[in-house]
């Protein structure tokens, strides 16, 4: 029995369609002989932008899922600023034109590279 390790930030209950890619591999692989090991966060240190909790529907039963912490800064800036007010990629639902928002912009491009969930690496 081949084995594969997949190591993704993104899985259930996370939604979008960064968990769909996995999710749905993870589930046709787990049909062809195969030992499943997921790496990925654990929800409650997670600063995912959607759930969808019907998705932990789809985990096929066979999967091993181990769950690690994470640093997430950004974690923190939602509870000051709320939620609905943390950039997205390409900074889309943020206003551009409030200084505040500018300096925690440039931040974030500048500092959480290659993303703001780079604090996860250690962890995983």
């Amino acid at each position: 029995m081949k084995k594969i390790l997949i190591i993704t930030y993104y899985w259930p209950p996370s939604g979008g369609a960064g968990v769909q890619r996995w999710l749905k591999l993870t589930k046709y692989l787990a049909t062809k002989n195969t030992e499943i090991h997921v790496i990925t966060v654990y929800p409650k240190c997670a600063s995912y932008m959607q759930f969808d909790d019907t998705l932990i529907n789809d985990v096929n039963s066979s999967l091993i899922v181990h769950h690690t912490k994470s640093f997430e800064p950004i974690n923190w800036y939602a509870k000051i600023v709320g939620k609905s007010k943390i950039p997205t990629a390409g900074f889309s639902n943020v206003d551009t034109n409030n200084w505040k928002q500018k300096i925690v912009n440039f931040l974030r491009s500048n500092l959480f590279i290659p993303d703001p969930r780079r604090g996860w690496n250690y962890f995983a």
